[in-house]
């Protein structure tokens, strides 16, 4: 299958960016980029969550890039545990400060909702429709990724790591409710990526009727599998499913990606990032402020780098 690069076709790729309110939207726009992606304030470490409806009516008058709305109810599931194996001596220091636990989060349940949550999600789908700001010719839509439990024996037992797989029914309900509006499956698609399944799951969404995916092609960052996510997007492309590909991508590792991946051309690829300052409050939680110059680096070496 001849590439865009193959017919003479742009390749300069685009950037999207995950924001965490509606201010820092329009910052990353005017800083470049060429769609976002809107999260809740205070939920990147719990890997961005559905947000107020008013965080995307409150810019709408000023939004010229196309927005993708994430729809997630809640983060990975966690419990508290105690540190084990302190010794004596340790504990008494701590006996005077506050209990040193730590949280642990349950992967498998990441992703894997209830009616009640999925109901929640449909529901706040209706209401970011509801405002009419939300144009689909721009580019405007919804993110989200619902995964179960793998429970085919037949698969388990060729497959032992592929313990979860694509909610099918659940993802082409969501889907329905966001018509007209283009939906991109979230990054519960990278322990799918990771396995020697992953072509079936590209061939899931597809059929499921998503516009995109975004992944980082398995465990890890993007730029640590770009072999995996340049297959992605060869098996991707003849159903139409843009790759966004992100995780961890920076000024100083992009230009690797960017120069492999963009054979494939503007329309199919794109590069997503967060760019967030290196900054946390006083609970150690990230800052979600933008770092400027991250960005706009990120943005001048994506359109200085040549395909491969």
């Amino acid at each position: 299958m001849p590439t865009p690069i193959d017919l003479g076709q742009s390749t300069k790729l685009n950037c999207e960016v995950a924001v965490f309110s509606g201010a820092s939207g329009l910052e990353a726009q005017a800083m470049g980029a060429k769609r976002i992606e809107l999260n809740a304030p205070g939920s990147y470490d719990e890997g961005g969550l559905t947000p107020p409806v008013k965080e995307l009516t409150s810019i709408a008058s000023q939004l010229e890039i196309a927005v993708r709305v994430m729809i997630r109810p809640r983060g990975p599931p966690r419990t508290p545990f105690q540190q084990g194996g302190q010794d004596q001596e340790k504990k008494k220091a701590e006996e005077e400060e506050k209990d040193q636990v730590q949280i642990q989060y349950d992967p498998l349940q990441d992703f894997i909702y209830t009616d009640a949550e999925i109901a929640l999600m449909v529901q706040a789908i209706h209401n970011f429709k509801a405002t009419r700001v939300m144009n689909p010719i721009r580019g405007d839509g919804f993110v989200f990724g619902i995964l179960k439990l793998q429970t085919k024996p037949s698969t388990l037992a060729k497959y032992p790591d592929l313990t979860v797989t694509i909610d099918e029914e659940r993802c082409k309900l969501l889907i329905d409710a966001a018509r007209p509006f283009p939906c991109v499956f979230h990054r519960a698609f990278d322990p799918i990526a990771a396995s020697e399944r992953w072509s079936k799951g590209v061939d899931i969404l597809v059929r499921c009727g998503f516009d995109g995916v975004l992944t980082s092609g398995g465990l890890g960052n993007a730029h640590e599998n770009l072999e995996k996510l340049d297959a992605i997007c060869h098996r991707a492309a003849p159903g139409s499913l843009q790759v966004i590909a992100g995780g961890g991508v920076r000024r100083n590792n992009v230009h690797r990606s960017v120069a492999q991946l963009s054979v494939h051309g503007t329309k199919s690829v794109w590069i997503h990032t967060a760019s967030l300052a290196n900054k946390v409050d006083k609970d150690g939680r990230r800052v979600e402020e933008l770092n400027g110059r991250e960005l706009t680096g990120i943005i001048s070496v994506m359109n200085a780098t040549k395909p491969d």
